[in-house]
């Protein structure tokens, strides 16, 4: 993305998506993480080179979402789950924020441990995006999407009730 149309390209995707991007990753690995893997998935994408605007924008999608599961199974590789998933903790009720943690703890730990299709997948889907968003960022037709949330809900569902605490 060296030339200047490239550049420009590269400038305006950058001040519209930051933010989505951000938040994709952010619901992955938590706010912390998340600035850095944007980052880093824009630099890639600067790096890459020349590409259209859809194509660059699914790519950046499917490159956070990546690097943020990367960061979730090393997390888990180091024994470090909790860091992965910072927190705002609510003063209010120590107790209510304690069951909020281990459920986010859960939720990562879950996402981190099943196929990373599916949890991409859900990460796009729990984000706000549309089936159709969904298929042009993970490369499948649209007409698959719906098939391939149930399969991720469902593998999901299956590791979550193995990792979460005891209700």
């Amino acid at each position: 993305m060296h030339a200047p149309a490239a550049k420009n390209l590269f400038e305006e995707l950058f001040a519209r998506e930051y933010k989505g991007v951000v938040a994709s990753a952010g619901r992955i690995v938590g706010p912390a993480a998340a600035e850095d893997i944007a980052q880093e998935a824009f630099a890639a994408l600067y790096g890459a080179g020349p590409m259209d605007e859809t194509h660059a924008r699914n790519w950046l999608y499917r490159t956070a979402l990546h690097r943020s599961l990367d960061v979730l199974r090393a997390a888990r590789r180091r024994e470090a789950r909790e860091n992965a998933a910072r927190t705002t903790e609510h003063r209010d009720n120590p107790a209510e924020a304690a069951e909020r943690r281990e459920a986010r703890i859960a939720v990562t730990t879950t996402l981190g441990r099943i196929h990373r299709r599916y949890a991409t997948v859900l990460a796009l889907r729990y984000s706000g995006f549309t089936y159709r968003e969904i298929a042009a960022i993970i490369d499948v037709n649209v007409n698959q999407v719906g098939t391939l949330l149930l399969r991720a809900e469902a593998a999901f569902k299956k590791e979550y009730d193995r990792v979460s605490p005891a209700q």
